[in-house]
């Protein structure tokens, strides 16, 4: 008996199979519009996705060049002011804040003629990126020859 009830139910899901396909109901569902539109966005957001990485990557790495070329410049500025008789760290000191920076460590070893003036920076970012610091912190050494 149960063989028999088997059998007509699957002929029964046979005959509701082929009479859906021939009245178009299974064909507007297997229907494939729209698909592309779909893949295209995907693809698009994917892009966008990619490039903003890219371009905070590189805004973080010129926020970087900038943070040393304020301290290459503080060094050099502060060894030349010591070199005129000056205070080297006070200039070291004007220089950073005047570049939107924050001196962290200014030393001047030696005496003129022969000087070493070694500053360390901090440039805050205005701009918080994931898993990077928020704070750029270079070292810079400056003196005479």
């Amino acid at each position: 008996m149960t063989r028999r009830w088997d059998e007509e139910l699957v002929k029964g899901q046979t005959e509701l199979l082929h009479s859906g396909i021939r009245s178009g109901a299974m064909t507007r569902r297997l229907d494939e519009k729209g698909g592309g539109t779909l893949l295209v966005t995907g693809i698009c957001l994917a892009l966008v996705a990619v490039a903003a990485g890219v371009l905070a990557f590189v805004t973080w790495g010129l926020a970087a060049e900038r943070a040393q070329s304020v301290a290459d410049l503080a060094a050099v500025g502060a060894a030349q002011e010591v070199v005129a008789g000056g205070e080297g760290c006070a200039k070291a000191q004007q220089t950073v804040e005047e570049s939107g920076a924050q001196l962290v460590d200014c030393a001047v070893f030696g005496q003129a003629p022969i000087i070493t003036v070694e500053v360390s920076i901090q440039l805050p970012l205005h701009y918080r990126i994931p898993a990077m610091p928020a704070v750029i912190t270079r070292r810079a050494t400056a003196g005479t020859v």
